[in-house]
């Protein structure tokens, strides 16, 4: 038994690697190294925790990177935003099933299947990494976030807009009066 779930562990952490790898700087140790401590936290204990581990895992790493793209997205179409929220919804939906699911079989109300289900750890996984990467795709392929902006003009409400005022916000911008 332990040594099929350490095999099943190399399974889940390297299915893991491609959520690391930004993160990591591209560095494929570091990443692979960073999703077994991350599976570690959870502290499986049967081949279907571990498996329910990988899957919260890469859905709640997939959902994080919708929403930066969309965030960070300035240039996005409306329906390009919509879609990643509604992604990262349901990736988030995913997750919490995964994790209802693991605290069922920790606490005693799920006796059968503790067995790892390679036909539906294959398919959570993969719906997560093809989330994932569209959202990187919508924003080139990165999820940094975006520069800082120029600071916009302030608001000067209790004064009405009059010559006096406009000359003084050009002078605070340094544009030359008139």
């Amino acid at each position: 038994m332990r040594a099929l779930l350490l095999e099943r562990w190399d399974q889940a952490a390297e299915a893991l690697v491609p959520f690391f790898l930004e993160g990591a700087d591209g560095d494929l140790e570091a990443a692979r190294n960073a999703a077994a401590a991350t599976l570690d936290g959870y502290r499986p204990s049967t081949g279907r925790e571990l498996q329910l581990a990988a899957q919260i895992v890469a859905a709640s790493l997939a959902a994080l990177a919708c929403l930066r793209s969309a965030v960070a997205g300035t240039d996005l179409a409306v329906s390009d935003l919509l879609s990643l929220q509604e992604s990262a919804l349901l990736l988030d939906r995913a997750a919490r099933k995964a994790t209802k699911a693991m605290e069922a079989l920790r606490d005693g109300e799920v006796t059968d299947g503790t067995d790892w289900d390679d036909a539906a750890f294959v398919r959570a996984i993969s719906k997560a990494l093809v989330k994932q990467r569209l959202a990187e795709g919508k924003f080139g392929g990165t999820t940094r976030p975006r520069p800082k902006q120029k600071p916009k003009i302030r608001i000067l409400a209790s004064a009405p807009m009059t010559t006096a005022v406009l000359a003084d916000i050009a002078g605070a911008r340094g544009i030359p009066r008139h």
